[in-house]
């Protein structure tokens, strides 16, 4: 699970895959802080004690990354017929 935070406030919380959070709101012009926290389900904590079991089939945890800010512009875009010849 990830909280994302950008300049201080919350952006978003993740908790499955693909682990995306709009930042678009907070984002500002120039040098922008990008915080990720990443915490482990309840599954990983259930992995001990009588539990060790399951612990094999635990993912990876942690940050997999590349982190990435992608720049995403949403437009319309209007179309109009062509006459034919």
């Amino acid at each position: 699970m990830t909280e994302v935070f950008v300049n201080g406030p919350p952006a978003g919380t993740a908790v499955w895959r693909p682990f995306r959070v709009d930042i678009t709101k907070l984002v500002k012009p120039g040098v922008n802080r990008l915080r990720i926290l990443v915490t482990n389900t309840e599954a990983n904590q259930r992995a001990v004690g009588t539990y060790h079991r399951i612990l094999k089939n635990i993912d990876v945890d942690g940050l997999e990354g590349p982190v990435e800010v992608v720049p995403y512009v949403d437009t319309t875009v209007a179309c109009r017929p062509v006459p034919t010849p």
